[in-house]
């Protein structure tokens, strides 16, 4: 038996109603299908890309998106939305990026970076988000090194189909306060699968990870 998951009849989530961002539109720069062009490194901030924003609209299939040490925001209201994008992230020791990700059809490789969200920074269309950091629908997300955070809300929530692989990653509340405290850490969907390697569960005030029927663990 595995410590900290409950079996819960969990409900479908609904598509977010917000306008597509990043990628340069539905079909735009950074879909899957799109051949593979020179691979570029954008740094953010710089010069050329002085928000995250920018670097991440700018990154198309086989580009990295390297994130500098310091904090960072989208800089748009609303989740940072993906779908149908291939999507490599890397940070610096100490990169934190503040804010709420959907991604739907799209893969995403992320490496050292810590992302965050709580209830008081949150704008407006994050409501949708239904308290997740990072809600992924139909999509493969690959993490090593990094950490989901949150206050009173959920880590990750996988559900269409997904997978994610994480290694050496931490997921959960902000600290050990009571207000610090996420509700869970992961909510896996059913028919998704999720694979965690030498990673850290921690501070829920729940359960630390609530898997729905026929998911994989």
């Amino acid at each position: 038996m595995l410590s900290g998951v409950r079996t819960a009849a969990g409900t479908r989530a609904r598509r977010p109603l917000f306008a597509l961002r990043g990628g340069g539109g539905e079909t735009g720069a950074g879909s899957r299908d799109e051949p593979l062009a020179s691979a570029r490194t954008h740094v953010v901030p710089s010069a050329e890309l002085p928000t995250l924003q920018d670097g991440l609209d700018a990154t198309c299939k086989g580009d990295t998106c390297q994130v500098s040490r310091g904090r960072h925001s989208f800089g748009l209201p609303g989740p940072f939305m993906m779908e149908d994008r291939s999507l490599r992230l890397r940070g610096e020791e100490g990169s934190w990026i503040l804010g709420r990700w959907f991604s739907e059809e799209s893969e995403v490789n992320m490496t050292q970076l810590s992302l965050y969200a709580d209830h008081n920074s949150d704008t407006e269309g994050d409501e949708a988000m239904r308290g997740r950091v990072v809600q992924i629908a139909a999509s493969s997300w690959v993490l090593s090194s990094s950490s989901i955070q949150c206050v009173d809300g959920v880590s990750l929530g996988v559900t269409e189909r997904s997978t994610v692989e994480m290694e050496e990653c931490v997921l959960g509340g902000a600290a050990a306060l009571d207000e610090r405290l996420a509700r869970h850490a992961i909510i896996v969907g059913d028919h998704c699968k999720v694979t965690l390697r030498k990673s850290t569960i921690t501070w829920c005030k729940q359960f630390g990870i609530c898997v729905e029927d026929d998911a994989l663990l």
